[in-house]
């Protein structure tokens, strides 16, 4: 997508991130912005259009699927990428790596469907200061701690 002439595919669809249907396709728009990309809801378009973004259509809460969270070390910078970027992040079933300290802020909402956990590494803390939305299931693992509020 970020390879397309944005002048004459103003729109586009993407059945995937990597794969088709793996959680991370979507409309996207073509607009001339210096929005700061986030590689999720905002993508930078290359070459001679570097100053225009893919921008994702959505309402209602952001999936995690479309950072490309996949379990690995590298979730923690696609997370924190996740959390700047919006207000509500919906963890469909996986597991989720936190591999570092993470601050959730209480501006942002996390809803977790049955089967989605965070793993927290040992000698790591996720501070949970917004809201959790989640079933009576559990939505945390790993060696680490999780602490909720200020």
């Amino acid at each position: 997508m970020v390879a397309l002439n944005p002048t004459r595919y103003p729109t586009v669809f993407v059945r995937g991130r990597v794969t088709d249907g793996d959680g991370g396709g979507g409309t996207f728009h073509n607009v001339t912005t210096s929005y700061p990309t986030n590689q999720g809801t905002i993508f930078a378009a290359s070459g001679s259009y570097s100053t225009r973004r893919w921008v994702r259509n959505y309402t209602g809460p952001a999936e995690i699927e479309w950072w490309g969270l996949d379990g690995s070390a590298s979730d923690q910078a696609k997370l924190v990428d996740a959390l700047a970027a919006v207000d509500t992040l919906h963890f469909s079933a996986g597991t989720y790596r936190v591999s570092a300290n993470l601050d959730v802020p209480a501006s942002e909402k996390l809803i977790f469907d049955r089967g989605a956990m965070l793993s927290i590494d040992a000698g790591k803390t996720a501070t949970i200061r917004g809201d959790v939305s989640a079933g009576y299931f559990q939505i945390f693992t790993g060696a680490g701690a999780v602490t909720f509020g200020t």
